[in-house]
């Protein structure tokens, strides 16, 4: 059986990122997860909050440089 692997991105990311992310996870069995990371914009640590959403199945994570 194929382990699932989880691609872990912002909910403030570029739609173009987007669709390479949809179609990595398409092409190798992965599964997106969303974090929402827009909620820490004016208070609250955002490390915190994705170390939170990651996983030992968590294999690549997607932070856009400008956040």
């Amino acid at each position: 059986m194929t382990k699932i692997c989880r691609i872990l991105i912002t909910n403030c990311e570029h739609p173009g990122i987007i669709a390479i992310v949809q179609e990595i996870a398409r092409r190798f069995g992965g599964e997106i997860t969303i974090c929402s990371i827009l909620k820490t914009l004016n208070k609250g640590n955002p490390t915190t909050l994705i170390q939170d959403y990651l996983t030992p199945t968590t294999r690549l994570v997607i932070l856009s440089h400008l956040l």
